[in-house]
C-alpha cells in the first residue's frame, strides 16, 4: 500500500548516541487521496516505535 525509503544515521553525543530516521513515503491506492492523515499516522507509529527502542536500550545499559 505504500513504497517508503529510509535512513537511519548515528552520531557520537556527550550523553551517548543520538539516532536520526527519515523517510519518504509515497502512498499507493486510496492512501493516495490521504497524505495529511498518512504523515500523522507515520510520525506517531515512528514515535513510538523509536522511543520504545530508546527505553529498552537503556534500560539493558542500566542492568535493569
Amino acid at each position: 500500500m505504500m513504497e517508503t525509503v529510509s535512513a537511519l544515521t548515528f552520531d557520537s553525543v556527550s550523553s551517548g548516541t543520538r539516532m536520526r530516521w527519515s523517510w519518504d513515503a509515497r502512498p499507493r491506492g486510496l492512501l493516495k487521496l490521504m497524505p495529511p492523515l498518512v504523515g500523522m499516522l507515520g510520525r506517531r507509529q515512528e514515535q513510538t516505535i523509536w522511543g520504545d527502542l530508546k527505553r529498552v536500550l537503556e534500560s539493558q545499559a542500566r542492568g535493569s
